[in-house]
């Protein structure tokens, strides 16, 4: 997309809009989470909105504008707008719905595109919801290729951040409880040539640390600290570091 484009996200509305922050010029109709007006509407937030969106992420790929949505019912939809910051024609874009069967179980929390750096676009993603579990996508189809099994505790713990690294095949999932869980070896899953994978990816379990505030924060048990963001990153060999940072909490924790 042109670098002085912008697209920003509303998980109020579950709408994108799309702008020329340098010249104020906003483009009128929004990209929305039902499929419905997708671009060609008037930009009325209080009539193109969809109220049941858990969560957002964005990316392009050319002229090329992507949307990843999560649903509070567990649906997954990708939203794809060809000419997204195209000023004098606008056009519809093309929204895809994942099958029933693909869906989660519960809200979905966090969703997350897998990036290649250097590149525009795409060709995975990956979801965590309150059902405690991860699936990754074929971006193209919106069809699940791996989902994680089920945790042994009757309780359920929900995944609240997620973070994939689509070239080494690595997922990384945040639970409430404060415990994060990386699996590795999921390259296989992304095969073009291959209908439906089947892998077996590593699964490594890190649990729940203590924050290194003063005593009187750090006594909140691990599933009270609020993660804000969770980043995965390879930044020398085959060895993944985590980074995850903390609401109210002055540090960030690499793992």
């Amino acid at each position: 997309m042109p670098n002085t484009a912008l697209l920003t996200s509303s998980l109020h509305y579950g709408i994108v809009a799309r702008s020329y922050p340098l010249t104020g010029k906003i483009l009128r109709g929004y990209l929305d989470a039902t499929g419905t007006a997708n671009g060609l509407g008037w930009g009325n937030p209080n009539i193109e909105f969809s109220p049941h969106v858990t969560a957002i992420a964005l990316a392009s790929e050319g002229q090329t504008a992507k949307v990843l949505w999560g649903y509070r019912n567990g649906e997954v939809a990708v939203t794809t707008a060809n000419r997204a910051m195209d000023r004098n024609h606008a056009s519809a874009a093309k929204h895809v719905r994942c099958k029933v069967d693909d869906c989660h179980e519960g809200a979905v929390r966090d969703v997350a595109w897998g990036v290649v750096p250097g590149m525009e676009g795409s060709s995975a993603f990956v979801t965590g919801a309150a059902d405690g579990r991860v699936k990754l996508w074929d971006a193209k189809r919106v069809q699940s290729l791996w989902t994680s099994a089920r945790g042994p505790d009757l309780v359920t713990d929900s995944c609240v951040k997620v973070a994939f690294d689509i070239v080494h095949g690595t997922v990384v999932c945040a639970k409430q409880s404060g415990a994060i869980v990386v699996w590795s070896g999921l390259g296989g899953a992304l095969a073009g040539d291959v209908e439906i994978p089947q892998v077996t990816p590593r699964e490594t379990l890190i649990p729940a640390f203590p924050a290194l505030n003063p005593p009187s924060e750090a006594s909140r048990t691990a599933a009270d600290r609020e993660l804000i963001d969770l980043r995965l990153i390879y930044s020398s060999g085959d060895r993944p570091s985590l980074l995850t940072v903390y609401k109210e909490d002055r540090y960030f924790y690499r793992v």
